[in-house]
């Protein structure tokens, strides 16, 4: 057996000595965190898993993902000891992707962290039931604050790279004494499984809306029936703009809050509610800045004027669906506006990142024999028109052949590309 020399057990022995206990009360605190999460599944006979959550501020409440509970009124909870309870979701905030539920009564639920909070390159810990691994532990640091991801969301999420997967969401993010850093709720948009990034909810936002749902506050953002996008480079040049600020408005629901003030297609909104829109994020803080307000001012500029509209609820019931305060679903769409270029013999000669095309994994090669069960001749693309989803009959580079729907009003779930890790610059966004 080998023997340190002195002077090394003179300097190790110190340090050891002094950091025994702080890691003794990480893994004491992290403990305690683990016994306060658990796994939430359906209240049923099959009892799917459907993500993971928490007790948290109190002995008898807990949360998780809007998204994970759906729109169930009770889901089952089972805890790191094997306990299990049937939680009634109390509240839930679709927007934020936040559901308040009430459980039976445990001293052992979440802090928040002290102090500053959150800060960049701080070590944090994910728990979760990643692939049914339940109550996985996995280490990382945030890597990023205030990351706005979903252009119509007014929240602004902590990024880390603590490893989370399907099963992750509605789990604890914690520091190393085991206490709230936020929520996680999504990893880069793009990615089924965990590639280095992934979002939580901020513990202050969490504990400022579970006292809001928890007296029945409003958390839906005003509706203004507005499509809009982002002000890129090329529509600048097109316009003849100096400055890309702003937000360009795509399309106006008949009917809608917007349309009754007068919002046209082509107006660049500026301000609204009194806070300057420097990009199309920004429109929903604005909005959420105004919910409850009766009316409120939005600045816009037409051509080479800028004018002033006040939007209103108004107390009009909508009649059909276009004047639902969303755009009127369009009718048909060319298969070259899916993001592929057809040749004439079927052959998909191009196909667009981040387009449906591509979500739906058409690749340059593949031929396309059939459309809904019929052969497809010569040309026939450039003539047909998608009215409905429509089956595709794929014959691939290796010769094998697959089906694969094609439908361009399915909106892409949380797990679909949309544009990588940060959606802000997707290119039409419905407010």
């Amino acid at each position: 057996m080998r023997i340190l020399p002195r002077f090394v057990l003179i300097l190790v022995l110190p340090l050891w000595l002094f950091m025994a206990p702080q890691l003794a009360q990480a893994a004491t605190g992290l403990r305690l965190a683990v016994e306060a999460s658990f796994v939430v599944r359906s209240d049923d006979l099959e009892e799917r898993l459907l993500g993971s959550g928490f007790r948290f501020l109190r002995a008898d409440l807990a949360i998780t993902n809007a998204h994970v509970v759906g729109s169930s009124d009770t889901v089952l909870i089972v805890g790191a000891d094997g306990s299990r309870e049937i939680a009634t979701v109390i509240a839930r905030d679709t927007v934020r992707d936040i559901a308040v539920l009430r459980v039976s009564r445990s001293d052992a639920y979440l802090r928040p962290a002290e102090g500053q909070g959150v800060v960049l390159g701080q070590v944090v810990y994910a728990i979760g039931a990643p692939y049914e691994a339940e109550f996985s532990l996995s280490r990382g640091i945030v890597s990023a604050l205030e990351r706005q991801i979903e252009a119509n969301v007014p929240v602004r999420m902590v990024q880390h790279d603590a490893a989370v997967n399907p099963g992750s969401s509605g789990g604890a993010l914690v520091d190393e004494h085991g206490r709230l850093v936020g929520m996680n709720s999504q990893i880069a948009d793009g990615f089924r499984s965990f590639i280095g990034i992934a979002y939580a909810i901020p513990t202050g936002l969490l504990i400022e809306m579970v006292q809001r749902l928890e007296q029945g506050g409003a958390t839906d953002l005003p509706r203004l029936g507005l499509r809009t996008r982002p002000i890129n480079p090329k529509i600048a040049a097109a316009m003849g703009l100096d400055r890309r600020d702003g937000v360009l408005v795509d399309s106006v629901a008949a009917g809608g809050a917007a349309a009754r003030a007068g919002v046209q297609p082509g107006d660049i909104l500026r301000a609204l509610g009194g806070q300057p829109l420097e990009r199309i994020g920004d429109l929903a803080f604005a909005l959420e800045a105004v919910a409850g307000q009766d009316g409120f001012v939005v600045v816009l500029e037409r051509g080479d004027n800028t004018r002033e509209v006040t939007v209103t609820k108004g107390d009009q019931t909508p009649t059909s669906a276009a004047q639902s305060g969303e755009p009127a679903r369009r009718q048909e769409y060319r298969f070259e506006e899916t993001g592929m270029q057809i040749g004439m013999d079927g052959v998909i000669l191009s196909v667009t990142g981040q387009s449906l095309a591509h979500y739906e994994g058409l690749q340059v090669g593949d031929r396309i024999l059939a459309v809904n069960g019929i052969a497809v001749g010569d040309g026939v693309f450039e003539s047909f028109r998608i009215t409905g989803p429509v089956l595709l009959l794929l014959e691939m580079s290796d010769g094998s052949t697959k089906h694969i729907i094609l439908d361009p009003w399915a909106r892409p779930g949380r797990m679909r590309p949309v544009s990588g890790a940060n959606v802000l610059d997707e290119t039409v966004v419905l407010f």
